[in-house]
């Protein structure tokens, strides 16, 4: 989904934004218009948020207020229901947007509403920042579980510590001890 020349201190990927429409109502010869935005992840935003850019450009009018919670305090804020579509061409419908300044470069902030949908990953491997997601979840990544499986697979590869090799050992046969 997203890579970085370097180690990325932001998060951001492409996506396409749309009004929310009913896809079984949809003219094939007339699709909803949807434009491309720059977004950026977080995983402290409960909700997903767009700019003024986003509500211009497609004309979204809003459904409903909300209040919300952020660094510069809290205040109401006007909610939008749009469709986000992301790289991999996985779509999300009836996603309700609040209204948000983010910083220059980015329209869209894609939130936990989004995130926990399905499995998302962030790789620094060689000094380069990878971000990925997908939907479906399909398996539990688990690296502290994974670690400690390693660990205990070079426990036993290696014949275990020496504590462990201590044991009273049974003898049998003709070299038992009378």
């Amino acid at each position: 989904m997203s890579s970085a020349g370097g180690l990325a201190a932001v998060i951001q990927s492409p996506c396409g934004v749309s009004e929310s429409f009913d896809p079984a109502t949809v003219d094939p010869a007339n699709p909803p218009k949807i434009v491309q935005f720059t977004a950026i992840w977080d995983t402290g935003a409960t909700h997903s948020c767009i700019t003024q850019d986003v509500i211009a450009a497609l004309g979204l009018k809003p459904i409903t207020m909300r209040r919300v919670h952020h660094a510069g305090g809290t205040e109401d804020a006007e909610v939008f229901s749009i469709h986000l579509m992301l790289p991999n061409n996985v779509g999300f419908r009836d996603v309700l947007a609040t209204r948000c300044q983010l910083p220059t470069g980015s329209q869209v902030l894609i939130g936990m509403d989004i995130i926990t949908v399905g499995d998302f990953a962030i790789t620094n491997t060689g000094g380069k920042t990878v971000c990925s997601f997908r939907t479906p979840s399909t398996k539990r990544i688990d690296y502290v579980q994974e670690h400690q499986n390693e660990t205990l697979r070079e426990k036993f590869q290696h014949g275990g510590s020496k504590k462990d090799r201590k044991r009273n050992h049974k003898t049998f046969g003709k070299n038992k001890h009378k």
